[in-house]
């Protein structure tokens, strides 16, 4: 992995090889950012940075013995811990083969991870029993390397008795030890680990910033005015603009999702509102959470557009032929209940409340909250499914 693989954050880069060339590291560094930000490939970048032997204009070579097996993420004295899934025996190590083909990414999300150990509704945890495992590798002598780096991916996910033994090692670290963590929601760690960390924050990007990168690519069939589209739908994220360019299936996914949920509310359906309550229920607790953050972003978006400030607009063609048809339905009278809605409803699936009751009753709250401005406007379900 090399820095260059992440765009932009250049500023960031040149502090981290300053303090690496001048030996001045931090042994205990938390890279934090939103989910698909590039935290994780920047500390695996900086991790080889450190232990290659030929460092060139302040990247990793890319061929010396320690790179190549950094290369392949299959260093003897680099370690791993990452949230899996699976019975009482899993452990890290049996996802290895598949850890090392998705985390060379460098936008991976926890969406794809889900989605590649299969996790279904499972919670992807680091479990208790890694701590043995911990204690083993940081006792082994280091085998060839300038450092020794432990690599933790989401350490919010660890179970709180590997947290204190983690705690421990950053308290006490072992000769030649740096523990590099890559997280989403670092406000869910061990207060005593925030305090005795680093933090490493990667900001949302610019507008501009994401353009440039994505010009940089010089990518096949995508034009200019493709970029600057995808830029300004990006939300600051380098990775939701690629997926923007190449076809954001996600997204579409999504919008279809939210057309279905609207056409529910005037009038009223509770019986297909239940059926549609029963569908999500089955998704896991994250892609149930990024959906709520989804229609939180489209009621934004309707409450938004009717004012034509293109500049704080982030719609898609489809996504605008809806903001068309329900021009006023989201209006200063309802937006703040329905944002309240969807924040209550996030709350309860993160306190794990049963995800069917949970939809339904916001269906539910959602209706009361939208079917007076959509009968004024004359949004009916039918102007609605005409747009699926």
């Amino acid at each position: 992995m090399r820095f260059d693989d992440v765009a932009a954050h250049e500023g960031l880069k040149r502090s981290l090889r300053k303090l690496a060339d001048e030996g001045h590291l931090p042994h205990a560094l938390l890279f934090s950012g939103a989910d698909g930000s590039g935290a994780l490939a920047l500390a695996l970048a900086l991790a080889q940075y450190i232990n290659c032997w030929e460092p060139t204009g302040g990247e990793p070579c890319g061929h010396c013995p320690s790179c190549a097996k950094y290369n392949v993420l299959a260093h003897p004295d680099l370690f791993y811990l990452f949230p899996i899934v699976g019975g009482d025996k899993s452990c890290t190590e049996d996802f290895l083969p598949l850890w090392r083909e998705y985390a060379p990414r460098p936008y991976l999300s926890a969406t794809d991870w889900l989605q590649a150990i299969k996790a279904g509704n499972s919670r992807p945890l680091i479990y208790s029993r890694e701590s043995d495992l911990l204690d083993e590798q940081l006792s082994y002598r280091i085998a060839e390397a300038k450092y020794r780096v432990l690599i933790i991916w989401q350490p919010e996910r660890m179970h709180e008795t590997l947290s204190n033994k983690l705690l421990k090692f950053i308290e006490e670290p072992p000769e030649r030890t740096l523990i590099f963590m890559a997280s989403i929601e670092p406000e869910l760690l061990l207060p005593t680990i925030l305090s005795r960390t680093q933090r490493i924050e990667l900001p949302l990007l610019g507008e501009m910033e994401i353009y440039k990168a994505l010009s940089a690519k010089s990518l096949e069939g995508v034009s200019d005015a493709d970029c600057r589209e995808a830029a300004h739908l990006s939300g600051g994220l380098m990775r939701k603009a690629l997926d923007h360019l190449q076809g954001d299936k996600t997204r579409e996914a999504r919008f279809v999702v939210f057309l279905r949920l609207l056409a529910l509310l005037n009038p009223a359906r509770p019986f297909d509102m239940r059926r549609l309550a029963d569908e999500l229920a089955e998704r896991s607790r994250e892609e149930q959470l990024e959906l709520l953050e989804a229609f939180a972003s489209y009621f934004r978006e309707l409450y938004v557009y009717p004012l034509r400030l293109e500049q704080i607009s982030y719609l898609n063609a489809s996504e605008k032929r809806l903001a068309e048809r329900m021009a006023g339905a989201v209006s200063s009278k309802n937006v703040r209940g329905i944002s309240a809605e969807l924040d209550l409803a996030s709350l309860h699936i993160r306190r794990n409340v049963n995800s069917r009751m949970v939809f339904f009753d916001l269906f539910l709250r959602l209706a009361a909250q939208l079917s007076s401005g959509m009968k004024q406007t004359g949004v009916t379900a039918s102007a609605i499914e005409n747009l699926c």
